[in-house]
């Protein structure tokens, strides 16, 4: 595992929008799209814009093959059956072999970034995952917990 720390230089704004609380270029992003476009901003990739793309057809960072997750963000979408079984899935079926786990300060722009393989992401998301409800269905989904010091501390001690 490998963390890279900074200051991120992509400009936006903090809204009150319902659900994408960030305002860039005009478009508001929610905080899962603020985490990948700051890791394509500092990357030198940012577009504007985030393709939605399926966790077992694509990657959120193409050209590294890497899956970038955040606080709070759930594993993918279309998982089923138990939370063992939604891991297992997941794992069989993913695109992505490099995983990117971003945690940022929206006031001073200090960013982290841990960048993972495919195994060490396993392990990350037995540990700091927990099982949620998807709003709309109301099926079981694999969310992340938030970036906690307990989180944050096993991360660095991987590196």
């Amino acid at each position: 595992m490998k963390k890279i720390t900074y200051i991120s230089t992509l400009e936006f704004t903090y809204t009150p929008h319902s659900g994408a609380h960030y305002l860039v270029n005009g478009h508001n992003q929610n905080h899962g799209q603020i985490s990948e476009s700051i890791v394509k901003h500092r990357l030198g990739l940012y577009t504007e814009t985030n393709p939605s793309t399926s966790y077992d057809n694509g990657s959120d960072i193409e050209e590294y093959n890497a899956s970038v997750k955040s606080e709070n963000a759930s594993l993918a979408k279309d998982l089923h059956g138990t939370t063992n079984e939604q891991i297992k899935t997941f794992f069989k079926n993913v695109h992505s072999s490099v995983f990117v786990f971003v945690d940022f300060d929206d006031k001073t722009a200090e960013t982290s970034e841990w960048w993972m393989d495919k195994r060490e992401f396993g392990k990350f998301v037995r540990l700091f995952t927990r099982l949620d409800y998807d709003s709309k269905t109301h099926e079981p989904k694999i969310r992340f917990k938030s970036a906690s010091r307990n989180m944050i501390s096993w991360l660095d001690a991987q590196c």
